[in-house]
């Protein structure tokens, strides 16, 4: 009768797995993605908040979806349902682009960043025009996002470059 001793770690090497520099690339890429998700569903929350009349929102949302349900409610009728719509429709956008981005698409990552980017700037013209101390907050969050955004997209071209190191050469 003989007894089978098991493997040890350094028999199996599949037993434990060391985080290489891609693995930390693409986590640092998909960090930066999961802002998108946090501004577009902060922004569904905002609309909804806005048409229950909830006098409340989150400031990272996003500021064209707050201006649009403000500018509805003022309307009221049927333009507070179209404003709402309209909000919901561009948050849904930002997290679609959010989801894309986290799976590690380039163009998802440069479009959702050049809308947060717009946002952002619209933040800031409002607050200058009309002196708006709240929007402080909002525009330091986006602010932050957007950086988060280029570290992300820094580690997605960074991991890319990695990748086409470290593959075999094409034979043509």
């Amino acid at each position: 009768m003989s007894i089978e001793v098991p493997p040890t770690q350094q028999e199996s090497p599949a037993a434990v797995h060391v985080p290489s520099e891609a693995d930390g690339l693409a986590a640092q890429a998909q960090s930066g993605a999961s802002w998108f998700f946090w501004i577009g569903g902060l922004s569904v929350i905002n609309s909804i908040l806005a048409v229950t009349k909830v006098d409340f929102s989150f400031s990272a949302g996003l500021g064209i979806t707050a201006m649009i349900s403000a500018f509805s409610s003022e309307v009221g009728g049927g333009a507070q349902t179209v404003g709402f719509v309209i909000s919901i429709v561009m948050a849904l956008v930002l997290l679609g682009l959010g989801v894309l981005a986290s799976r590690l698409t380039r163009w998802a990552y440069i479009v959702g960043t050049i809308l947060v980017a717009l946002d952002t700037l619209l933040l800031g013209l409002i607050a200058l025009k009309f002196g708006v101390g709240d929007l402080v907050v909002s525009i330091a969050l986006h602010a932050w996002a957007l950086f988060s955004f280029f570290s992300g997209f820094g580690a997605l071209n960074r991991l890319e470059k990695l990748k086409e190191a470290s593959a075999p050469p094409r034979i043509l």
